[in-house]
């Protein structure tokens, strides 16, 4: 039988799940620094949440912060291996430092993993997008995919 948490956990655990909502909330609004700033917070109290370092990725990496955004999908990936989108998270930071031969290994392991997953086609090989027809997340394939609608990009 598990142990039923006390008053005071409890009571502490509703205040970091209000916080987790907001920040929640901002980051599917695009809100990317309030939802960084929330998410700090309940990583704070959460520090082995891989969905917390995972979130703070996908922020740092929104705003423009590669070197943290690596940093945190790792922290994720340390948590949780089989997380495969901060996986993809960590390649697209790679990417975004210029390191595109350190992303590559991870892209091909994540293609030859998850052949099917669509988020996976669109970033691999890297950034082709000048010689083939997919999506790697440089700037060039940013502008093009929010005047493109994703089914009518086509992966190789």
């Amino acid at each position: 039988m598990s142990a039923v948490p006390s008053t005071s956990v409890r009571a502490a655990a509703a205040p970091l799940a209000d916080l987790l909502q907001q920040a929640d909330a901002w980051r599917r609004g695009a809100q990317w620094q309030s939802a960084r700033q929330a998410y700090g917070q309940a990583q704070q109290a959460a520090p082995r949440d891989p969905v917390l370092a995972h979130n703070l990725a996908l922020c740092h990496l929104a705003l423009g912060e590669p070197e943290q955004a690596l940093r945190q999908a790792r922290h994720a990936l340390a948590l949780a291996p089989d997380q495969w989108l901060s996986a993809l998270l960590a390649a697209k930071a790679l990417a975004a430092l210029g390191r595109r031969d350190d992303a590559l290994p991870v892209l091909e392991g994540l293609h030859a993993r998850l052949p099917g997953q669509a988020d996976v086609r669109w970033s691999w090989p890297g950034c082709a997008c000048t010689t083939r027809a997919i999506w790697c997340g440089c700037a060039r394939c940013w502008r093009r995919s929010r005047t493109t609608p994703r089914t009518a990009r086509r992966p190789l």
